[in-house]
């Protein structure tokens, strides 16, 4: 069976394609403008609360009122003493779909260009939370809660030594976290953050207290620590942090503007496509497009009201399965046009051309989907479950050796083909390409190093600071690349590409013979089906 219809890649002229790329990056542009100017100005709320070494220190400008407003828990008191702390967060929604609750450890100036670094492994805490109780000053965990350890390390780099603000201090109420520094002229050093824990759905409760104590044993904490709490540590500050109102109501919008327009556009290129051949007459890139597509609309998640007002774990747990299937999808997608560029002049039946490539992206789709429900069912009953050392008995630790496995084999297939194509294209002149296809092809290479930048930008990062365009530059580099390859490979006319359409010359004007009868199992990728 041969491709009666040219891709559009082929029949567009220079100039058509020059507007199609450009038209594409002036969209591009464009959502990002809306996203700055009418989007919230931030993704994430934050509100701190700080203990001190006592006395305050030097600089602090600080009357007798404000003293007295000071938690008399001391970060001496903490770590060697053993006395909780306790922070609490209230007028929470489910618009604020969920939180993360920090430790921060910051040190005093560094003296005499001293480069002193430490490391304290396992830090040991008793972590407790409370849903919607009412506000307490007595900082104690009760006698029949279940008293569970978990295992924190804390890092002091020499290097990250004055390399911060000293923060104020918040007294017994939370402050914001970006508060004026009063203290702006004097530098603290900050260890690594700590993360504490992190609810994955906030439902029907508004108000969350929790309080830390450390559990290391007390000679242990007398002998290590108290040299430190002394001269080296001068505040604690734990942090929630939260998705702000207005970010998720944004959020809502842009994502059901997206929905709508990748529905229209995949309803369009499945419609063309199946007005001139069966689903078995489509070109290899041309399903697979369409599958993409789908994907698509499922990662723009046309159930994300629900995940926000539905008082149900099932919607998010959704959402993780259409991002993960949306990559997933477009990592074969990969595999697929490239492997099918590669091996035009060959015939391979369906079963080794996609099986073996269906078995690796398959079982790296099994993997994150298991251990974000491993990992989930675990927090789920206990927020402060987020480590994964805390989470390496119940198997996620393999399961995360297990997908960079899979992920690395992935690379280098990859890698290959990408080789043997550039060898191909310059050493043998018999399989000709015209130079747009290759363009688009390279185009679609680039757009990974874009999923894996989204990757470490959105769900490795974790950084409050990040700003609302941010989210949605991602967001829209990935529908806007899927239109363009929809556009590319969309099916010509008669007008464009003739109701009966020829294959490919080989360079030097010589035609090529005519390919033999096939059976039907056969994967048809000769230079008729780009």
């Amino acid at each position: 069976m041969e491709r009666t219809r040219k891709f559009n890649i082929e029949s567009l002229t220079r100039a058509q394609l020059l507007i199609a790329y450009v038209t594409a990056l002036l969209f591009f542009l464009l959502f990002l403008f809306l996203g700055s100017a009418v989007g919230p100005p931030k993704v994430f709320d934050k509100q701190c609360k700080r203990w001190f070494q006592n006395p305050p220190p030097p600089g602090l400008d600080a009357d007798e009122s404000a003293l007295k407003m000071m938690d008399q828990v001391t970060p001496e008191q903490f770590f060697v003493g053993g006395k909780p702390i306790s922070h609490t967060v209230s007028q929470l929604s489910r618009w604020n779909q969920d939180f993360f609750f920090y430790m921060n450890v910051y040190r005093r100036p560094k003296i005499r260009n001293a480069k002193i670094g430490y490391e304290i492994e396992p830090l040991q805490l008793n972590i407790y939370v409370e849903k919607d109780m009412p506000e307490s000053t007595v900082t104690t965990i009760p006698q029949d809660a279940a008293r569970i350890t978990y295992n924190r390390s804390l890092v002091c780099p020499y290097w990250r030594l004055n390399s911060t603000l000293c923060p104020d201090p918040s007294g017994l109420v939370a402050v914001q976290c970006e508060a004026p520094h009063s203290m702006s002229s004097t530098r603290c050093g900050i260890c690594n953050r700590i993360t504490l824990a992190h609810e994955t759905f906030i439902g029907n409760a508004t108000t969350y207290r929790i309080i830390i104590q450390v559990a290391n044993d007390e000679d242990e904490r007398h002998r290590l620590w108290n040299f430190l709490t002394k001269e080296d540590i001068q505040q604690i500050e734990t942090m929630f942090v939260f998705p702000a109102e207005s970010f998720t109501e944004f959020e809502l919008y842009f994502r059901y503007m997206f929905v709508f327009v990748s529905m229209v556009v995949t309803v369009a290129f499945w419609i063309t496509n199946r007005m001139y051949n069966p689903w078995r007459g489509f070109a290899l890139e041309q399903k697979w497009t369409l599958i993409l597509l789908v994907s698509l609309v499922l990662f723009n998640n046309p159930f994300f009201f629900f995940t926000v007002v539905v008082d149900s774990w099932f919607f998010p747990f959704l959402n993780l399965v259409f991002v993960n299937s949306f990559l997933i999808i477009y990592l074969l997608c990969l595999l697929l046009f490239s492997d099918n560029l590669l091996k035009r002049h060959k015939r391979m039946s369906t079963e080794w051309f996609y099986l073996p490539k269906l078995i690796l992206i398959g079982s790296l789709w099994f993997v994150g989907l298991v251990s974000f429900l491993v990992s989930r069912r675990k927090q789920r009953d206990d927020i402060a479950m987020n480590d994964l050392e805390n989470l390496s008995e119940t198997g996620v630790a393999f399961f995360k050796v297990f997908a960079g496995i899979i992920l690395g084999i992935y690379g280098l297939w990859l890698l290959y083909l990408i080789t043997m194509l550039v060898i191909q294209w310059v050493e043998d002149t018999r399989h000709y390409l015209p130079r747009r296809v290759k363009f688009l092809w390279l185009l679609a290479l680039l757009m990974l190093f874009g999923i894996v930048a989204g990757y470490y930008t959105l769900v490795l990062r974790q950084d409050e600071q990040m700003k609302a365009i941010e989210f949605f530059a991602f967001f829209a580099l990935y529908n806007l690349h899927v239109y363009l390859l929809a556009l590319m490979y969309y099916p010509t006319g008669p007008t464009t590409g003739g109701a009966s359409y020829q294959p490919a010359t080989i360079k030097g004007g010589i035609s090529q013979p005519p390919e033999p009868e096939v059976d039907d199992n056969l994967i048809f990728d000769e230079d008729d089906d780009l």
